[in-house]
Order: C-alpha cells, then sequence, then structure tokens
C-alpha cells in the first residue's frame, strides 16, 4: 500500500506483553538507530545483543551500515521510549543514577539538538513515547539527503545531493535553497547556493562543497525556504560532519554529466 518492499520482523528481545520497537531501540534518523544495553546477568543479554547483531548486518536505506548507538539500562529504564518533536529529544527519566548517561547518550547521537529529560510514572513498557504523539505538518518541506561519509583519498569537491519536496506546493525559492559549510579555523561559515542536478529527477539539487589542502573536519547543513513561508535544514538541529583529506587529486579536469547514468565524470 505505501510501496515499501523491504520488511524487517524482529523478535521481541525485551520478552515482555507488548512488542513495540521503542521499548528496547530508537530510530533517531534514516542512518542512526539508538538500542539498549544491560549488563551481561540481565536476563534479556542475549536476546538484545542478537539484535544488535541484527543491525549490524543489514544496511539502511541507503545501502550503507547502520549507525548504531546504545543507552544503559540495568534496571529497565525506558530511555529509548522518547519523542523526537523538531529540535528536541523528549527522553523518560526515572531518578536513577543513569539518566545523565542516557541524556549523554543521546546528545553525542544527535548533536546540536536539545536533549530534555522528564520524570513521570513511567514503566519499562510504558514512557512518554507511548504516552504521546508530535502531529506532521501536511505541508511541509520536506529535505532528504544521505551524509558525505568520512573520505579516504583527496577529491576535488565533495558532493552534496538533496531532494526538497515542498508538500505545499507553492513552489520553491530557488536562491533559498543552500548548503552552509565551514571548518572549526574559518572565521564564518559560507553558503552555496543549490542547482538542480540531474534534470529528469524531479526535486533534486545539488552543491559542491570546495576541496581541502589539508585534512580537516568539515561540518555543513542543508537550507531551504518555499513560497509558503516555511523554512526548513537539515539537520533540523545541529550539523552533519566529515572528514575529509588534504590536497587536490586534480588540478586541471573538466566536470561533465553523462545523462544517459546520471553521474558525474571527471575527465582528465
Amino acid at each position: 500500500y505505501y510501496g515499501v518492499h523491504t520488511f524487517h520482523a524482529i523478535e521481541d528481545p525485551n520478552n515482555t506483553y507488548i512488542d513495540h520497537i521503542d521499548c528496547w531501540g530508537k530510530f533517531l534518523s534514516p542512518q542512526k538507530v539508538l538500542l539498549r544495553e544491560v549488563a551481561s546477568s540481565h536476563a534479556q543479554y542475549d536476546e538484545i545483543e542478537e539484535v544488535v547483531d541484527y543491525f549490524e548486518n543489514i544496511v539502511n536505506g541507503y545501502g550503507e551500515p547502520w549507525e548504531i548507538y546504545r543507552v544503559y539500562t540495568p534496571s529497565n529504564q525506558p530511555y529509548t521510549n522518547s519523542i523526537i518533536l523538531n529540535n528536541k529529544v523528549l527522553v523518560p527519566i526515572t531518578n536513577s543514577s543513569w539518566d545523565d548517561d542516557a541524556l549523554q547518550s543521546y546528545q553525542d547521537a544527535m548533536p546540536g539538538y536539545e536533549v530534555l529529560g522528564f520524570t513521570g510514572s513511567w514503566e519499562s513498557t510504558d514512557a512518554l513515547h507511548c504516552r504521546a504523539k508530535g502531529i506532521p505538518d501536511l505541508e511541509m518541506l520536506q529535505i532528504f539527503h544521505n551524509p558525505i561519509d568520512d573520505q579516504i583519498d583527496p577529491q576535488n569537491f565533495y558532493n552534496v545531493e538533496s531532494i526538497i519536496d515542498d508538500l505545499s506546493e507553492y513552489g520553491l525559492i530557488d536562491d533559498e535553497l543552500k548548503v552552509v559549510w565551514w571548518i572549526d579555523e574559518m572565521d564564518e561559515s559560507e553558503e552555496i547556493t543549490m542547482s538542480v542536478w540531474p534534470q529528469d529527477i524531479p526535486d533534486c539539487y545539488q552543491a559542491d562543497i570546495p576541496s581541502q589542502m589539508s585534512d580537516v573536519e568539515i561540518k555543513y547543513y542543508i537550507s531551504a525556504i518555499d513560497l509558503s513561508g516555511r523554512v526548513e535544514t537539515l539537520p533540523i538541529a545541529g550539523y552533519f560532519s566529515f572528514n575529509a583529506v588534504g590536497g587536490v587529486p586534480v588540478q586541471d579536469g573538466d566536470i561533465n554529466m553523462d545523462e544517459s547514468v546520471n553521474v558525474l565524470d571527471v575527465v582528465l
């Protein structure tokens, strides 16, 4: 019905009455998943680690390995039963000595987001996400992007491809489709206006972050504005980052588009 053709069915590693994934795991993004962790003496240790092994051996929707984060729940704390709402992460806490570590796990996985802890009458299988739900904006401005991986060789540029879809159908403001990037050594960030790429993929835009002469960590995010007045960034808070290798492998090269395969070719 939804056009989804890949399904993953996982036995509940908690072995409880309610088979909800948020009782033991939380999808943080299309690339990241947070899984609970317990001591080896815990009754469900083997089952939980089997789930970890499972995610380590499958790929995400972009065909790449999942980024797996862990949160320690020695007394079955419901830390994975959280809500991600705009630029905030709302996490159930229990006045446990492990609360701060749990909040830090989210901060490590989602830099730039505001991570907030909330006490309540939580159960290990009934906490914040079980009791509240974010309501989507049906005319939202959506941005999809597979973050750039760490590099092992120098590159002429770092291509940022993104799908930007205005569900309001008011239209996008072309000059406001941007990649904002920086390195820590820069005084301020730089903006690059995105262009349509390639022509036969709807709503697809691209921009090139320039090569770097030394090994650095490049940080960036994508921003967009549509004619309805909606402003969106990806990620919603914080930034993406990757390690770039210094040097430029090709000093004089022409960048061409091979329309038959829709890829960039560097013509030496």
